[in-house]
C-alpha cells in the first residue's frame, strides 16, 4: 500500500450526480487529511498517519502560476507543526446541521465524544453556529454546479466528437446538465456573489474560533442503491440534499471555483 494518495474534489460532471467530495467518502470510511491550507488547486491528501499528510502538504503547498485563489503560506513546514506541542484551541461545536435540524443519534454521539476528548486535552469547546442560511444558499450552489456540469459535459462530448446524448450519462447528471444550459450569465454571477458572501460570513465567524467541530454527514452510510442516479431524479435530489445538510459548508469554497 502507498502511504498517501490524492483525493480530488471530483469532476464537475460527477459532483452534480453523486456526492461530489472526498469528504463524503471520508465520512463513511476513515482518512487523515489536514486542511488544504496553502495548497491552491492541489487535491486533498489521504493517508494512514498525520505525519504522512503533513509531508505531502509540504511537497504540494503553494500556488501555481495563474491560480486565482491561494492561502497564505505557513510560517513553518506542516511536518514541523506536527512535532510541535499543540496550543490551546478555541473550538466551535456544532450539534445540528446547517438547516438547524437534529443530527442522527450516532453522528451526535460521535461529535460529542470528540468534543469531550478535545476538552480533556485542554482546549476550549463551546457550542456555536455560523448561522448560514443554507436554504437560500442551496439553489445558488446548485446553479454553479449545474453550469459547470454543462461545461464539463460539452468538453467531453467535444473531445469524443459526439453530440450531447442522455445515454452517455446518469439520469441525474443529464437533468443537471439540462438545468445548466438554462443558467444565464446574470444568474451565475449572482450565485457566485452569494457563495462569496457566505465565505466572508464564515471567515468572520472563524476570527473567534480555530476549529469548527461537526459531523461530516447527517447520518450513517446508507445502503447501496439509496442514491440511485438512474432512478427518479427528484427523489435522488431530495435524498442528497438531506444527507449533505452539513458538508456543503465545507465544500462551498471549492464550489466557488
Amino acid at each position: 500500500m502507498l502511504p498517501t494518495a490524492a483525493a480530488q474534489f471530483g469532476s464537475q460532471l460527477r459532483s452534480a450526480a453523486c456526492l461530489g467530495s472526498s469528504r463524503h467518502a471520508a465520512g463513511c470510511l476513515w482518512r487523515q487529511t489536514p486542511a488544504k491550507v496553502g495548497v491552491g488547486y492541489q487535491p486533498d491528501t489521504w493517508s494512514a498517519a498525520v505525519c504522512d499528510s503533513a509531508l505531502m502538504l509540504d511537497c504540494t503547498a503553494g500556488m501555481e502560476p495563474g491560480d486565482p485563489y491561494t492561502a497564505p503560506m505557513p510560517e513553518r513546514s506542516f511536518l514541523d507543526a506536527v512535532a510541535r506541542p499543540p496550543r490551546k484551541l478555541r473550538i466551535a461545536l456544532m450539534l445540528k446541521d446547517h438547516r438547524g435540524a437534529e443530527l442522527h443519534p450516532e453522528c451526535l454521539e460521535a461529535v460529542q465524544r470528540a468534543a469531550k476528548l478535545c476538552s480533556s486535552l485542554g482546549h476550549v469547546v463551546e457550542e456555536a453556529d455560523p448561522h448560514l442560511d443554507m436554504v437560500a444558499l442551496r439553489p445558488m450552489s446548485a446553479r454553479i454546479s449545474a453550469a459547470n456540469t454543462a461545461r464539463s459535459c460539452h468538453m467531453r462530448w467535444k473531445a469524443l466528437g459526439r453530440e450531447p446524448n442522455a445515454d452517455d450519462v446518469k439520469a441525474a447528471t443529464w437533468a443537471v446538465y439540462q438545468r445548466g444550459l438554462k443558467v444565464s450569465g446574470i444568474e451565475y454571477i449572482e450565485a457566485i456573489a452569494a457563495a462569496h458572501a457566505a465565505g466572508r460570513k464564515i471567515a468572520a465567524f472563524l476570527t473567534n474560533y480555530d476549529v469548527i467541530l461537526s459531523t461530516t454527514l447527517a447520518g450513517p452510510p446508507p445502503k447501496l442503491g439509496y442514491f440511485d442516479q438512474n432512478g427518479d431524479v427528484q427523489t435522488f435530489t431530495e435524498r442528497v440534499t438531506e444527507y449533505l445538510s452539513v458538508t456543503p459548508l465545507h465544500t462551498q469554497r471549492a464550489r466557488q471555483r
